[in-house]
């Protein structure tokens, strides 16, 4: 996507979050459903599906990954300095909900 190439992904995991709307989805095990897709990114392509990969793929960097990483260890850090750590913590109860749903 971040370099203008429309691209096809299944809908298994993760892969349909990341791609957004920017991506054709197909079901993983559907080898005709794949087929029509990258027939359709060959002889047909939605007109706007390139514009739209820029504009997600625009929306992830490694700068913006490490820095989140950063916040997270800074803040794992600050609270074993505070607290004693209890590993059955999860990710919503040390940092929230509001803070785990603002993170794309």
């Amino acid at each position: 996507m971040a370099c203008g190439c429309p691209v096809v992904v299944s809908t298994a995991g993760s892969l349909p979050e990341i791609a957004g709307p920017a991506a054709l989805l197909v079901e993983p095990r559907d080898e005709r459903a794949l087929a029509d897709a990258i027939r359709t990114l060959i002889l047909d392509p939605p007109s706007d599906l390139i514009e739209r990969g820029l504009a997600h793929a625009a929306r992830f960097s490694w700068d913006r990954t490490a820095r989140e990483t950063l916040c997270v260890y800074e803040t794992l850090l600050e609270r074993g300095r505070n607290s004693p750590t209890r590993a059955s913590e999860s990710p919503a109860s040390v940092f929230g909900e509001a803070q785990l749903a603002a993170i794309p």
